[in-house]
């Protein structure tokens, strides 16, 4: 008692904010994650859609033929494809972009990113990244239930970029 909270739930309602007074400010620093109600407005087409991982899931890096594991400082020489796709949303108040990675893309998409992948393998375009899959379409115009880590991906080339941790598009809950 005497924190200040927020949390989501089903039935809720819309507050608005004044984000000029201090508590608010404070607020909005800190790092956790939120649910927003959001439309996918467009793909971003910046580099590419899927990266090579690890076992581990995280991605690896070529080097002399061979991949290397920086998490684990080691050379591996199984690796899987998985999403990384870039997407613009927007609701009533704003836009921003979010990264949609391997779970949540091949939940929208119905396919694992290993699948598409080997659909357009003779698509030079769309393996090395400058164009997307077709598939990507379909989730364009989509409302979905975002769970998104409130600080930016890391990595400077993501900058001003948030992960997504998880979707929802059932229709009852959106």
């Amino acid at each position: 008692m005497g924190r200040v909270g927020l949390q989501n739930v089903m039935f809720a309602s819309k507050l608005g904010f004044n984000l000029d007074i201090p508590e608010v400010a404070a607020f909005r620093k800190k790092v956790g994650t939120f649910v927003v109600l959001a439309k996918i407005a467009e793909i971003v087409e910046d580099g590419p859609w899927w990266y090579s991982a690890c076992m581990c899931g995280r991605g690896v890096q070529a080097e002399s033929g061979i991949y290397f594991c920086q998490f684990y400082n080691i050379h591996v020489t199984n690796v899987t494809l998985r999403f990384r796709v870039k997407v613009l949303v927007e609701d009533s108040t704003s836009v921003s972009i979010f990264f949609l990675f391997d779970r949540e893309a091949s939940y929208l998409l119905n396919k694992t990113c290993a699948q598409l992948f080997e659909q357009h393998l003779k698509d030079v375009d769309v393996v090395f990244g400058t164009q997307s899959p077709p598939i990507f379409q379909e989730i364009i115009g989509k409302i979905i239930l975002f769970k998104v880590l409130s600080r930016p991906v890391g990595m400077e080339k993501f900058k001003g970029t948030y992960p997504v941790r998880c979707v929802c598009d059932d229709a009852a809950i959106v």
